[in-house]
C-alpha cells in the first residue's frame, strides 16, 4: 500500500509542478482557481489506495493511466481550461465505472455464454448510429443525447473484445466460429468504412489479428484474414473516393497542406519545432493545428513538453500493455484469459495507430490515445476496460 501511494504522490506533484508553470505564463484563459484541480487528483488517488488495499491489484496499471493522464490534461488545461476541468471530471467518472465494471466481470459468471447478445449489441449500436448519427470532422461515429455527443463505437469496442473472448469452441452448420468472427469482423468494419470511421476499422482488425495469433493454433486463418483484408482495402481504394483522399494525403502531404494535409503537416513541423526538450508550455503554438484537444495532442505534447516526454508516454504505454499481457499468461480460465490479453494489447494497439498517424507513417485516423487525449466516450470506455482486465487477471483460478 505504501508504494501505491509513492505512486500517487509523484503523479501529484507532477501535477502541481506543471500548473505552476502554467500560471506564470501570459495564458490568456488561465486562472487561479484551476491550482485546485491537482488535488482532485490526489483525492481520486487516495480513494484508489484505500480501495486497492481491499481489492488488491489495481495500484500498478492505475498508476500508469495516472501518469498518463497527468500529461495528456496538462496539456489540455494550456489549450483549453474548460476541457480540461471536463477531462477531469470524465477521469473521475471513469474511475468509478472502473471499479463497477471490476466487480462486474468478477462476479458475473454467465458473460461468457452471451456470444449472440455481444453481436447483437454491436449490430444495433451500428443501427443507431448509421440511423441518426450525426457527422463531427467527417466522420458520421457520433448520437447526440440530451445535448451531449456520444460515440456508440467506444461501447462497440467493449462489445467486440467480449465476443472474440466468448466465441464458442465448437462449430455451427459445419462451419467454425473462427470463421464467423472473421466474416462479422469484415462486416463491422465495413460498416465503418460507410462511416468514414477508418480508424476504429483498423483497430477492429487489429483486435482480430491479435485474438487468431494468441489464441487460434491453425494459422490459416490468420493468413487468410490478412489476404481478406489487402483485398477488402484494395476495393475500397478503387470504389470509394474518402479513402482514395486519405491514402494520396499520406503520400504526398507537403503537396496538400494547404487543404487535406494541413492537420498531420503542422503537427509534423510542430514536433519539429519542440525538439528533444520541448519549447515548454505555453511557448509552442499548438492552437494550430486542427483538433489538437483529441486526435493530435500527441503533437501538441511533444513540441512544448519535447520528445523526452513523448517517449516516456510510449514507455508507459508500452509496460501497460506487455505488464498486462504478461500477466495474462498466469490465468487459467480460458474467458479471462482472452479478455485481459485482449484489452491489453487493445491500449497499445490504438494509441500506435494515432502516433504513427501523427507521424505520417500510417494514414492519419480520427481515433484518440486512450487516456491520454480528450473524450468523455474514450475515457469511460478505457476505464471500463481496464476493470475488466483487472476482474480477468485476478481470476487466475477461475
Amino acid at each position: 500500500m505504501r508504494k501505491t501511494f509513492s505512486s500517487y504522490y509523484y503523479v501529484f506533484l507532477f501535477q502541481v509542478l506543471a500548473i505552476i508553470v502554467l500560471a506564470f505564463y501570459p495564458i490568456h484563459n488561465f486562472s487561479s482557481k484551476y491550482i485546485f484541480y491537482p488535488v482532485v487528483i490526489l483525492a481520486v488517488g487516495l480513494v484508489n489506495v484505500f480501495l486497492n488495499s481491499r481489492m488488491p491489484g489495481f495500484g500498478r496499471h492505475y498508476a500508469i493511466v495516472s501518469m498518463i493522464f497527468s500529461i495528456g490534461v496538462i496539456e489540455i488545461f494550456r489549450l483549453s481550461p474548460e476541457y480540461g476541468f471536463k477531462q477531469m471530471f470524465w477521469f473521475c467518472i471513469g474511475s468509478i465505472l472502473m471499479y463497477i465494471s471490476y466487480i462486474a466481470v468478477k462476479n458475473l459468471k454467465f458473460l461468457n455464454k452471451l456470444y449472440l447478445y455481444y453481436i447483437g449489441g454491436i449490430f444495433f449500436l451500428f443501427a443507431i448510429t448509421l440511423t441518426f448519427g450525426v457527422v463531427d470532422h467527417g466522420a458520421k461515429n457520433w448520437v447526440r443525447i440530451f445535448g451531449h455527443l456520444f460515440q456508440p463505437m467506444e461501447i462497440i469496442k467493449i462489445l467486440y473484445i467480449f465476443q472474440l473472448a466468448s466465441s464458442p469452441s465448437e462449430k455451427i452448420f459445419g462451419v467454425t466460429y473462427n470463421l464467423v468472427n472473421i466474416i462479422l469482423t469484415l462486416t463491422y468494419m465495413g460498416l465503418l468504412v460507410i462511416q468514414k470511421d477508418l480508424g476504429s476499422a483498423l483497430i477492429l482488425f487489429a483486435l482480430l489479428l491479435a485474438y487468431l495469433l494468441m489464441f487460434v493454433k491453425d494459422k490459416r486463418y490468420f493468413i487468410f484474414t490478412l489476404v481478406l483484408f489487402v483485398l477488402a482495402g484494395y476495393v475500397g481504394y478503387l470504389i470509394l473516393p474518402h479513402v482514395r483522399i486519405r491514402f494520396y494525403t499520406w503520400m504526398h502531404p507537403f503537396k496538400q497542406y494547404k487543404s487535406t494535409s494541413y492537420q498531420v503537416v503542422t503537427a509534423i513541423t510542430s514536433m519539429a519545432n519542440g525538439g528533444f526538450l520541448g519549447t515548454g508550455l505555453g511557448l509552442g503554438i499548438p492552437n494550430i493545428i486542427p483538433v489538437n484537444l483529441s486526435d493530435m495532442i500527441i503533437a501538441c505534447i511533444i513540441e512544448e513538453m519535447g520528445l523526452l516526454i513523448g517517449i516516456a508516454i510510449i514507455l508507459l504505454y508500452l509496460i501497460l500493455s506487455i505488464d498486462g499481457l504478461l500477466l495474462s499468461m498466469n490465468v487459467n480460465n480460458d474467458f479471462y484469459k482472452k479478455i485481459s490479453a485482449l484489452i491489453a494489447s487493445f491500449y497499445m494497439m490504438q494509441f500506435l495507430v494515432i502516433l504513427l498517424g501523427t507521424l505520417n507513417i500510417i494514414p492519419l485516423t480520427g481515433i484518440t490515445a486512450p487516456f491520454l487525449s480528450y473524450g468523455g466516450s474514450s475515457m469511460l470506455s478505457s476505464f471500463i476496460m481496464l476493470g475488466s482486465m483487472q476482474a480477468s487477471l485476478r481470476s487466475y483460478n477461475g
